[in-house]
């Protein structure tokens, strides 16, 4: 029990030293990649384009001084995504667009009054949302009359709450991983006696283990990886993000997304069951006992092949939900919160096998050095 405090402690110090930083650091003039409700705020009171691609993209429309938007996601600390019906050359309808974030505020700027000096861009984008304010937008928010639909609904937490939230999050993730990655499926052998000239080899018995999540972080690294890799042709294909398949999968497989999270899901699920398939193989594993004249309790011959087969398929059912689980956490606190998480699921799995790696590692090269680790009387010699 002890060595799994030491384990656990030691996995959240790293999760800390690389998730925390990120969560508290910030520059003013970052934008905090979060969606949300913002008001136009041009210097000279005119309207603000809308252009069909960041950067140099095409113009397709104007939003008015103080009109009331929401921001899908911001793609650049310079550029925010928001759905916009404008024609793309295919007919009217509905479809991604992008705004200068320079002027996006969260404060309604009210009607605009002409001064003798142009007033500085508005900071306030990339500043987090107070309850004061959130209230205020819905104060004052009657109806939206602009050509973009609104989705979702601003986030009611500040943000030392938000911080607070993803602290114990991680923690609880980091536990709950630590224990799994600890947990073991024993299954007793008995081993026959041998008898080879004058010797008598076996009649011992022994166990073998299996761990409970033996595929690790590699369904997650392939599920992530074959839907990124869409994105990839797209950006090859359409730079412009003018076809009607690029418009979907930008607002429709976002990251967060409930069709995201679901694909995802499934991807795991089959991943861990394929990476399990030729990482483990049980009839294989039980023709390698039977040889070396190991027998499992109450199974015998091909008995053994099944009992092998059953419990590693429990395991694996076991494995890919867990794992399913464990990754969508991450994007639901996201948007819970409507604030960014510093941190993944297989973030947390690199750094909780990493910790455990590295005690086994300290205790291995101690005890060839003949130092004995007692942890529990508070000391290693």
């Amino acid at each position: 029990m002890t060595k799994r405090l030491v384990s656990l402690a030691l996995a959240v110090l790293m999760l800390t030293a690389v998730a925390l930083p990120a969560a508290v650091a910030g520059d003013e003039d970052y934008i905090d990649p979060r969606a949300g409700y913002y008001y136009v705020k041009t210097e000279n009171g005119k309207g603000l384009n809308v252009r069909n691609h960041p950067g140099g993209g095409q113009v397709v429309g104007s939003l008015k001084y103080g009109t009331r938007i929401y921001v899908d996601t911001f793609t650049t600390p310079e550029w925010a995504l928001i759905t916009y019906k404008y024609d793309n050359g295919y007919g009217v309808g509905e479809y991604v667009a992008w705004v200068s974030t320079r002027y996006l505020t969260r404060k309604n700027p009210g009607k605009f009054v002409p001064s003798a000096t142009a007033a500085p861009a508005s900071k306030t984008a990339g500043t987090p949302v107070t309850l004061d304010a959130v209230n205020a937008i819905f104060r004052t928010a009657k109806k939206v009359d602009a050509p973009y639909t609104v989705v979702a609904r601003p986030s009611r937490a500040s943000g030392w709450v938000n911080l607070v939230v993803i602290i114990v999050v991680a923690i609880i993730m980091t536990v709950l991983v630590t224990f799994v990655e600890l947990g073991e499926r024993r299954i007793p052998l008995q081993i026959a006696k041998q008898t080879k000239g004058r010797r008598v080899y076996g009649g011992q018995n022994t166990r073998l283990t299996l761990k409970v999540v033996s595929v690790g972080v590699m369904p997650l690294i392939f599920a992530y990886s074959f839907l990124a890799f869409p994105s990839t042709i797209i950006q090859l294909v359409d730079p412009q993000a003018n076809g009607g398949f690029t418009q979907w999968w930008l607002r429709n497989m976002s990251n967060g997304s409930w069709l995201y999270l679901l694909l995802s899901a499934l991807l795991i699920i089959g991943f861990t069951y394929f990476y399990s398939s030729i990482s483990f193989d049980p009839q294989k594993q039980a023709d390698q006992l039977i040889m070396q004249g190991a027998t499992i309790p109450g199974q015998r011959g091909r008995n053994m092949k099944n009992y092998l087969q059953t419990i590693v398929g429990r395991l694996n059912l076991f494995a890919a939900l867990y794992l399913a689980v464990l990754s969508a956490v991450p994007s639901l606190i996201t948007r819970g919160l409507n604030a960014s998480v510093p941190f993944a699921a297989s973030s947390i799995l690199i750094a909780v096998s990493v910790a455990l790696e590295s005690i086994r590692t300290i205790q291995g090269e101690m005890s060839v050095r003949g130092i004995e680790m007692d942890v529990e009387k508070g000391g290693f010699m």
